[in-house]
């Protein structure tokens, strides 16, 4: 390819303009969409109502891990959301619309500090831009953005390394990195993952007695908080740690599909990477022959990103880009660390910290998160697809002349990518609507409701008694296996039997026709009671199919009255 020429008809004001507006469209049409996501006044996941619930409680002067609780208010994330939530919801009410506001409050916040890291490493405005809504497209998908504390705990996740990066790992920048990374773990258990990974980095690459103090204190301070939180929640590691390791699956079909799709969700990214990995190539043999790297845009470092710097022009390609753009000397890469790390004398190490993180994560998903099928793509588009933004648009930042290839795949990724946030309205349709609004009438004109976790939003918004928040089938698989750490999991014979308990009353209230109308759906609910025992007390009188747009799911839940 000619670059000279096709600078000559398309000079880099216009590439980057055009590259700009394109971010502006998107970053518009995912505001909308996220606006109306949040708006939507029909429940979108099934288990959106374990949160309303905890945060209900809490406004009540109530403990969501009381054992005397379980399992209606089983939650098997953490608390850090529902406190968070707390002063909102005090305001306006414990309602799905609040909670997904907060929810998306830390969304944005997570774009923003994924802004703020690529800008620290040099960045242009424009493509850090173009990467925060890279990430955003991401968390859009599933339910990060819905009332779950996901996006909460991304965000202490992201802040758990980008605080240790931008102060250069130093002694408070640690503490607040160490912090971060506790709060993420009581928002939600695997957002303390960002702790091991600075530890390591420390350990390996910065300074080994400062990786020790960190690891020793950040250990102390979880550990001290865990022994706290076990004597005020008695439930609560029984919830957001049994649960988990004993209904988690393996299944390496579904990791090896997630990865495909991954794959998909960034093809033009991935085909940007390859150009700038090519042009680091090209500019490495161009060094050995003694020549000056690949060509600049215009023959003096003009590059359709310059007009956003400071002072317009980007120095051309080095002949030593490879070593540059690898060590944290270049601050692109090693997002705001520069020259030798501070307090060690140590020369600059090979990999930054977002590199280094993402193949350490990215190992983590493969041989374990990955393999549990309750989280479909989450654990890709939370703790990978940051890290891999962060990565690579430094990479693609230091492209030259090539971003006339780059920008235009970037573009592409974006309009591509965002396409599939349409009005969530266009997706619901009027039968849609009135299934909800047929759904919402039987439980107005029902007292005592056994409910299915699909409808628990409209019993919650309705004030009447709930029996399946969408998380308490849960709460009986946390002693499926005996507990490590005996001190953390009190009472476990007393835990057992309140699971027992609660079932057997709910069995005996089905045979006594204390329902007076039964909402079930046909998969989830099941671990109320046995299927054969409602024809026996109970005439199926209707079918009524939910479609929650957004996550795409239909549920057909059967209505059944009291035998007369």
């Amino acid at each position: 390819m000619d670059l000279k020429k096709v600078v000559s008809t398309f000079p880099p004001q216009i590439l980057t303009a055009a590259f700009a507006a394109v971010c502006g469209f998107v970053t518009f049409k995912l505001l909308a969409y996220h606006l109306n996501l949040v708006l939507f006044p029909w429940p979108i996941q099934l288990r959106e109502t374990a949160n309303l619930l905890s945060t209900s409680l809490l406004l009540k002067g109530g403990n969501p891990y009381a054992l005397v609780n379980q399992p209606l208010y089983t939650n098997v994330y953490g608390l850090l959301y529902n406190l968070v939530t707390y002063p909102v919801a005090a305001l306006f009410g414990p309602t799905l619309a609040v909670h997904k506001s907060v929810a998306g409050v830390f969304t944005l916040g997570c774009c923003l500090v994924t802004y703020w890291m690529l800008r620290g490493g040099g960045v242009t405005r424009t493509l850090s831009w173009s990467g925060s809504l890279v990430v955003y497209i991401a968390l859009l998908v599933g339910k990060t953005s819905l009332a779950e504390p996901d996006s909460l705990g991304l965000f202490f996740y992201l802040l758990t390394i980008a605080i240790a990066v931008r102060c250069n790992f130093s002694r408070w920048g640690l503490a607040a990195s160490g912090l971060a990374g506790i709060a993420g773990f009581y928002t939600k258990p695997y957002f303390i993952l960002g702790i091991p990974l600075v530890a390591f980095y420390l350990v390996l690459f910065v300074n080994r007695k400062k990786g020790i103090l960190y690891t020793i204190g950040t250990a102390s301070a979880f550990i001290l908080s865990a022994v706290a939180v076990s004597a005020l929640c008695e439930t609560y590691f029984y919830n957001t740690f049994l649960i988990h390791r004993n209904v988690a699956g393996k299944d390496v079909n579904l990791m090896l599909m997630q990865w495909a799709t991954f794959g998909r969700q960034l093809t033009e990214v991935l085909a940007a990477l390859s150009i700038a990995v090519c042009a680091m190539a090209l500019s490495v043999l161009a060094a050995r022959r003694g020549r000056v790297g690949a060509p600049a845009a215009d023959g003096q470092g003009k590059s359709p990103l310059s007009p956003l710097r400071k002072g317009g022009d980007v120095r051309p390609l080095s002949p030593h880009w490879m070593e540059e753009t690898l060590t944290p000397r270049n601050s692109l890469m090693n997002l705001g660390h520069g020259g030798d790390v501070p307090g060690t004398g140590q020369s600059p190490v090979i990999v930054s910290l977002p590199l280094f993180a993402l193949v350490l994560v990215a190992c983590v998903f493969t041989f374990k998160l990955g393999l549990h099928d309750g989280a479909y793509m989450t654990y890709l588009y939370q703790l990978v697809a940051p890290l891999f933004v962060l990565s690579v648009f430094p990479l693609l930042d230091r492209a030259g002349a090539w971003s006339y290839l780059i920008l235009p795949l970037l573009a592409l990724n974006l309009l591509r990518t965002s396409a599939a946030y349409s009005d969530l309205d266009n997706a619901f349709g009027p039968k849609d609507r009135a299934n909800w609004e047929k759904a919402a009438t039987y439980v107005s004109s029902h007292r005592n409701v056994l409910n299915s976790a699909a409808v628990a939003p409209l019993l919650f918004a309705q004030g009447k008694p709930l029996y399946d928040s969408g998380q308490s089938q849960y709460f009986s698989c946390g002693l499926e296996q005996p507990p490590p750490f005996g001190f953390l999991f009190p009472r476990v014979e007393e835990v057992r039997g309140q699971s027992a308990r609660y079932r057997e009353d709910i069995v005996a209230a089905i045979k006594a026709k204390k329902f007076d109308l039964l909402m079930l759906d046909r998969s989830f609910s099941k671990w109320i009671a046995p299927e054969e025992l409602f024809p026996q007390y109970y005439t199926h009188r209707d079918v009524v199919t939910l479609y929650m747009p957004h996550m795409g799911y239909h549920w057909q839940i059967d209505i059944w009255e009291p035998k007369q």
